[in-house]
């Protein structure tokens, strides 16, 4: 794959929760599809990295990795050099990052009043919400937006 075919991915990974988020779940309600909702998300913010680690990389030397941790510190790197994010954006990816780990490690999950909770070990819980995802998901377009603007999507 290319870089920007990452990047058209990414689009269709955040269209996709979108559509969940504004016309799916207000007419169902479940509050699992808040978890489908953050997983596309989450993927969408994985594209993003991967289409910019993939554009730099045939610029720079870029070690290809696997975890997240690294993939993350060479994507903030490369953008930081460049000046192309602020700090919202990597807030954001990190912070979807940890939802969607908390949601695969989590040994217990319930619906409570419109929210997806997850329970670890130590019973601490973590709430996806409607609103969280929201704030979320425009980030995530404004991130996307920022680096087409800027060109290194092509």
């Amino acid at each position: 794959m290319t870089g920007e075919s990452y990047f058209k991915e990414a689009q269709n990974q955040i269209v996709l929760a979108d559509h969940l988020l504004t016309m799916t779940y207000p007419l169902v309600k479940d509050p699992k599809l808040l978890v489908g909702i953050m997983k596309n998300l989450s993927k969408a913010n994985n594209n993003i990295i991967t289409g910019v680690l993939h554009i730099v990389s045939t610029k720079q030397q870029i070690i290809p990795t696997t975890t997240f941790i690294t993939r993350f510190a060479q994507f903030k790197k490369a953008m930081k050099a460049k000046d192309m994010l602020d700090e919202e954006d990597f807030n954001n990816i990190q912070q979807i990052q940890k939802l969607e780990e908390k949601h695969k490690k989590s040994p217990v999950t319930f619906s409570r009043d419109q929210k997806y909770v997850l329970c670890n070990e130590d019973y601490t819980l973590t709430t996806l919400t409607e609103k969280g995802l929201k704030i979320n998901l425009q980030q995530s377009k404004k991130t996307l937006i920022k680096l087409q603007e800027r060109g290194i999507s092509q």
